[in-house]
C-alpha cells in the first residue's frame, strides 16, 4: 500500500506540473511500476491502480501522448512476479479474486445493507473506536466516531469542489481528485466482495485511511491559518482518542508473539512438518516458519484459499498431524479418528494437537465445523 501512495503521489507531480511527451515519460513509467509493483504484493492496492487508471483516462493530454503508454508498460514489468507465478499455476489468482456474476449480483442486492455496516461497524473502527475502547460509553462518540471520515470527505470537497469540477471540465484533473477517487475506489471493491466478520477487522479499507488523512491535513491546514490554537487542540484529541486504544493493544504483543512461538515450538519439538488446521492456524504456522511446518487450512471451518502445489505437498508427505483451535471440540475429534480406526498422541496445549497418527487420514473423512466434529464412515 505504500508503493500505491507513492505511485498516487508521483502522480498528483505529474498532474501538477502539467507534464506530457518526453519529460513525462520517467512518471509514466514509475507510476506503472509502482501501482504494478503494489498490486502483486497486495490486492487491496488494485484501488490506487484504478484511481490512477481513471484519473489518466480523464486528463485529455494523456488520450492524445502516446508516451502514456509507458504507464500500463510498467505496471505489468512491476506485476511480472505475480504474472509468472499465475503462467505457473494455471491463473490461480483468479480462484481468489475472481467473483461468481452470481455473487456479484447478491452483493449489488445488499448494497443498502453493506454502505449501513460500513457506517456503523467499520468506520467507527478504522477511526479509532474500537471493540473495548474506554471512550465507547461516553455520550456521542460512537456517533461521532460514524460521522468522523464521512465529514473529512465532505470537508475537502467543500474546500476543493470548484477547483476539482473546473479541473474537470476542462479534461484536466487536478491532484486534488486523488484521494476522495482513492475512497470511492476502495470502498466499490469493498462492497463488491465483503462480507460476513470482515466489517469487524476492515484492514481491506486500509485506502480509505489513507485518504482520509488527506483530507484531514488539508481541512488542518486551512483550520490553523483561522485559529492555531483551537487547531492545536482538535488534532491533540484526535491523537489522544487513538493512543487510548492502542497503547494497551501493543502491549499485548508479547503475549501474541509468545503465543504463536509456543505452537511453532511444540510442533517443532513433535516432528510435524505437515497437517491440518483451521486458516487462523495454519496461516500464520506455515508464514512464521516459512513453510517448514506447513499447515493446510482445509480442516476449516474458515473458508480458505490454498494453492494446489502446497496441497499436494500434504498429502504427499503427510498428514503428520491435525491442529484443532482451543475452541474446537477435541473430544468429538478424539472419537471420529477412532470410529476410523486410527491410532494417535494427543497433546492439548498450547492448541490441541492430534500426531503420530497410526495411518493416514484424509482430511475429507473427518472435518471440523463450528466446534464439532464429522467423521466419514471408514470403509469396510
Amino acid at each position: 500500500l505504500a508503493l500505491g501512495g507513492l505511485a498516487l503521489a508521483l502522480l498528483a507531480r505529474l498532474l501538477d506540473l502539467g507534464l506530457g511527451g518526453p519529460p513525462a515519460r520517467g512518471h509514466y513509467l514509475g507510476l506503472g511500476l509502482l501501482l504494478g509493483a503494489a498490486c502483486w504484493q497486495q490486492p487491496v492496492a488494485l484501488s490506487y491502480a484504478a484511481a490512477a487508471g481513471l484519473v489518466l483516462l480523464l486528463w485529455g493530454r494523456t488520450r492524445r501522448d502516446p508516451w502514456a503508454l509507458l504507464a500500463p508498460l510498467g505496471f505489468l514489468l512491476g506485476a511480472l512476479p505475480v504474472l509468472l507465478w499465475n503462467l505457473q499455476h494455471g491463473w490461480a489468482s483468479g480462484d481468489i479474486m475472481g467473483k461468481d456474476t452470481d455473487l456479484l449480483r447478491a452483493q449489488a442486492e445488499a448494497l443498502p445493507v453493506l454502505i449501513q455496516r460500513t457506517l456503523t461497524v467499520a468506520f467507527p473502527i478504522l477511526t479509532g473506536l474500537s471493540p473495548g475502547h474506554p471512550w465507547s460509553a461516553w455520550p456521542l462518540v460512537p456517533t461521532l466516531a460514524r460521522l468522523f471520515l464521512p465529514a473529512l470527505l465532505l470537508a475537502f470537497l467543500t474546500l476543493t469542489g470548484r477547483h476539482i469540477w473546473r479541473g474537470l471540465r476542462q479534461a484536466r484533473p487536478p491532484s486534488a481528485i486523488l484521494p476522495p477517487l482513492l475512497l470511492a475506489c476502495s470502498l466499490a471493491f469493498f462492497w463488491a466482495v465483503a462480507s460476513g466478520h470482515v466489517y469487524s477487522r476492515p484492514r481491506y479499507l486500509l485506502p480509505v485511511m489513507a485518504a482520509s488523512s488527506v483530507h484531514l491535513g488539508m481541512l488542518a491546514a486551512w483550520a490553523w491559518k483561522r485559529s492555531g490554537a483551537l487547531t492545536a487542540v482538535g488534532l491533540a484529541v484526535l491523537l489522544t482518542f487513538g493512543a487510548v486504544a492502542t497503547v494497551p493493544r501493543l502491549r499485548q504483543c508479547a503475549a501474541i508473539e509468545e503465543h504463536y512461538r509456543a505452537i511453532v515450538q511444540s510442533l517443532e519439538e513433535k516432528g510435524i512438518r505437515t497437517g491440518y488446521a483451521d486458516f487462523s492456524l495454519a496461516a500464520p504456522v506455515t508464514m512464521f516458519t516459512a513453510e517448514r511446518i506447513l499447515l493446510s487450512p482445509r480442516l476449516g471451518p474458515t473458508p480458505a484459499y490454498e494453492s494446489e502445489q502446497q496441497e499436494q505437498r500434504v498429502v504427499r508427505q503427510g498428514p503428520d498431524a491435525f491442529v484443532l483451535r482451543p475452541s474446537d471440540n477435541a473430544q468429538a475429534f478424539a472419537a471420529a479418528l477412532t470410529r476410523l480406526g486410527v491410532g494417535f498422541r494427543f497433546e492439548a496445549t498450547p492448541v490441541p494437537v492430534f500426531y503420530q497418527l497410526s495411518k493416514r487420514v484424509a482430511v475429507e473423512e473427518v472435518r471440523g465445523g463450528g466446534g464439532e466434529i464429522e467423521a466419514a464412515e471408514p470403509d469396510e
